[in-house]
């Protein structure tokens, strides 16, 4: 008859209980045990680190590269002038043709330096190089000879007369071309 919650006897239970729970596994049985654990990954003695310990230390040196990017990348620079004092201008870049064979590398470059110079005094949203490709909807057809745009930036300035010191900077009037620039208007 089933007398515990397990279907044993009383006297089941009391030879299990009276079983040696210190009995050491014959030798050869537990390094064949040992020996198929650790053929199959899931035991390791004596070579090398813990696996925890492997993974504290790939945590820290995540950790170090992350520092250490984030130091040499350095930190956004804030605004000099709260946003809601300032304007946003669109400095369209018109014209000067293709730069010649090998030119375009280095004034692309260029153009970035200033954009990161003009970035880090807070003063930069965006900015984009534009395709040739150009969808004209309504309206008059263009004037001929007009000259496309390029591309555009797009900034903050406490004024007008700070954003055109900005615009003048511009690496692209070095080269011929023409900036207009106009501001958002408020929402």
């Amino acid at each position: 008859m089933n007398d515990t919650e397990n279907g044993w006897t009383a006297s089941e239970r009391d030879a299990l209980g009276a079983l040696r729970r210190d009995v050491p596994a014959p030798g050869p049985l537990e390094r064949a045990v040992v020996k198929e654990l650790e053929a199959r990954g899931l035991l390791r003695m004596g070579r090398g680190p813990s696996r925890w310990l492997r993974s504290i230390a790939l945590l820290a040196g995540a950790a170090a590269l992350f520092a250490a990017g984030f130091l040499i990348g350095g930190r956004p620079t804030s605004p000099k002038v709260p946003p809601s004092a300032r304007s946003r201008y669109v400095l369209f870049l018109e014209g000067n043709g293709e730069p010649p064979p090998g030119e375009e590398t280095r004034r692309v470059r260029e153009y970035k330096l200033w954009s990161r110079r003009v970035a880090a005094a807070g003063h930069m949203l965006a900015g984009e190089k534009l395709s040739t490709e150009t969808w004209r909807l309504g309206g008059a057809p263009a004037a001929a000879g007009g000259e496309a745009v390029r591309g555009f930036f797009l900034i903050a300035a406490r004024d007008d007369a700070e954003a055109l010191e900005i615009a003048r900077g511009c690496p692209h009037l070095r080269y011929g071309g023409r900036i207009v620039l106009r501001k958002v208007a408020p929402v």
